[in-house]
């Protein structure tokens, strides 16, 4: 890397340099101008030294370049000895036609110089835009990823935030039901399987005024959600209440219950709390479970009365 440096430095004089360097040139063709007869023209050789100072890349240095030699051009008329014998009307025309072409090349060289400083200021430009928008997009990745990564963190303590408060459903000692409008069973915790002796699979998409009221309290059940839904009455909920459930074997729970809405998604969601309070049979359950008391004892007196005979016989 620094023998390259050192090769471009080399190939690249400076603009100090290249002035002096023009300057000497300058004054080299002026001393061929001056060795020849004035009527030949040797001034021509000037374009050159124009040129040379282009490489300068300044509008100045062309222009104080062209001056100069102009000056050289016409100063050399003034130093030919034999002026007299010459056509002076001929040799100024030429020399202007050679001043012409000095400034016509100047000129030419700065638009070209302008060309080029025109175009390195857009190469700068794209360059910088290309430099900002690659910083704009680096930090744009950098805040994507960092709201990845939020997100993810987000979700991930939502999703513990959903299992701590499931297993604390799950483990409450009241039986905990959520109903959509429609009465419709959304979750189904462990002591509602419990209580009513229905699992949670049993239980989900059923409703709750049909699977665990009486006929007698549905109505009002449904009712009282319906009216909060159409004109936010909310006389039946957020109060405890006692009622009578049916479980699955068909015996009836004297219970407690609470209806509490849930705002979700620009509509309402419910939470049923229901403590039980005791059990209590059915007429059918005491039925059946007095005639099979009567099955029993009418079968313990049949065994007694055969025990009886077996021992008179025995005894005689």
């Amino acid at each position: 890397m620094g023998d390259d440096q050192l090769t471009l430095k080399e190939e690249s004089p400076s603009p100090r340099t290249i002035l002096i360097q023009s300057i000497l040139l300058a004054g080299g063709v002026f001393a061929f101008d001056a060795l020849i007869p004035v009527e030949m023209v040797g001034a021509v050789a000037y374009v050159v030294v124009v040129l040379a100072s282009l490489n300068l890349r300044t509008q100045t240095a062309p222009q104080v370049i062209a001056v100069l030699c102009g000056a050289l051009v016409i100063g050399r008329i003034f130093l030919a000895p034999d002026l007299y014998r010459v056509d002076i009307y001929e040799i100024v025309t030429n020399r202007l036609l050679v001043i012409f072409g000095i400034w016509v090349t100047a000129a030419l060289g700065i638009e070209r110089i302008k060309s080029e400083v025109a175009l390195r200021s857009m190469q700068d430009e794209l360059e910088k835009r290309v430099q900002e928008r690659t910083a704009e997009l680096a930090r744009s990745n950098d805040d994507l990823r960092k709201e990845i990564i939020d997100r993810e963190h987000a979700e991930q303590a939502s999703r513990d935030i959903e299992d701590r408060t499931g297993m604390i459903i799950d483990h409450a000692l009241d039986a905990i039901i959520s109903i959509d409008g429609g009465c419709a069973i959304m979750t189904w915790n462990q002591m509602a399987e419990t209580t009513f002796g229905r699992s949670r699979i049993d239980a989900l998409g059923e409703l709750l005024p049909e699977l665990l009221l009486p006929e007698a309290s549905r109505g009002e059940f449904q009712q009282g959600i319906a009216a909060f839904l159409e004109s936010g009455d909310d006389s039946f909920l957020n109060r405890r209440t006692s009622t009578t459930t049916t479980a699955q074997n068909g015996s009836e729970v004297a219970a407690e219950m609470t209806v509490v809405p849930i705002p979700w998604e620009g509509s309402f969601l419910f939470s049923v709390f229901i403590r039980a309070e005791g059990t209590t049979q059915t007429a059918d359950a005491e039925a059946n479970e007095t005639n099979d008391t009567d099955e029993s004892a009418e079968e313990n007196a049949a065994e007694q009365n055969e025990e009886n005979a077996e021992e008179s016989a025995t005894v005689d």
